[in-house]
């Protein structure tokens, strides 16, 4: 009966260092017996340091098959470098933010062509994320639950969330291990107790921004009807601007 042992330890490779996959054969014509017992180790993801200077993870876990007389005897590469590219803008309006989308794209798609990140499919939307609601990012989410990909690639955390109940979310699959790492061009993340922590400041920051701004243009708004402007835009016929006659 072959037993089988998981031993944890880290391991360091260069991010462009590609790795291959060597599956063992258990089978009779392997020359395994019975009594020859097997130990597997497996390495936890390892920062590396990408050549923009930030840290990021390795996240193809090595398995090293050794023998009980400690010896190594095959080695196991597995895979899990699965990720969703996901881009957003605020407004729905397609005059607005023409090139954020297309922005957000192109960057994404070099980050992940420069880190080695297999990418499973591009999610692309128009809609604000202050309040939940969001149909391709829940979408997103349920397939990362059924185990379609193991991570999220996006510009900003901004861009995933600017609210508690979309950010919380994302928060409890990285707890629960269904959601594996999050990766941004612009913010450096780790799947740590401290990283979540910072993950949450940021998604309270990103927050507060749209609640910040939302009361800045109320404040605007009022003060332009108290002086007696039109807060909205000129009916039609009329001038958007005062002329000097």
């Amino acid at each position: 009966m072959i037993e089988a042992t998981l031993h944890h330890r880290t391991h360091r490779m260069q991010p462009r260092d590609r790795r291959r996959t060597h599956l063992p054969n258990f089978s009779r014509s392997s020359g395994c017996s019975c009594e020859n017992r097997l130990s597997v180790m497996t390495s936890t993801p390892a920062p590396l340091a990408s050549d923009t200077g930030s840290h990021a993870f390795d996240l193809n876990p090595l398995i090293l098959m050794v023998n009980s007389e400690g010896r190594p005897h095959q080695t196991l590469y597995t895979q899990v470098n699965r990720y969703f590219t996901y881009c957003r803008k605020s407004s729905e309006d397609q005059d607005h933010q023409i090139l954020s989308i297309e922005s957000q794209r192109m960057e994404l798609k070099k980050y992940a062509e420069r880190e080695h990140l297999t990418i499973v499919a591009l999610k692309e939307e128009a809609k604000s994320a202050k309040s939940p609601g969001r149909p391709v990012f829940n979408e997103m989410l349920k397939r990362i639950v059924r185990g379609e990909a193991d991570g999220i690639l996006a510009w900003h955390p901004d861009r995933l969330a600017r609210n508690a109940l979309d950010g919380g979310q994302v928060i409890h699959l990285l707890d629960t291990g269904k959601l594996v790492n999050l990766r941004f061009p612009t913010y450096t993340f780790e799947n740590t107790s401290q990283g979540k922590f910072m993950l949450a400041i940021m998604f309270g920051q990103s927050k507060y921004y749209v609640d910040a701004l939302s009361e800045n243009i109320r404040r605007g708004n009022r003060t332009k009807r108290e002086r007696g402007w039109l807060p909205s835009r000129a009916p039609i016929g009329y001038p958007r601007r005062l002329r000097a006659w």
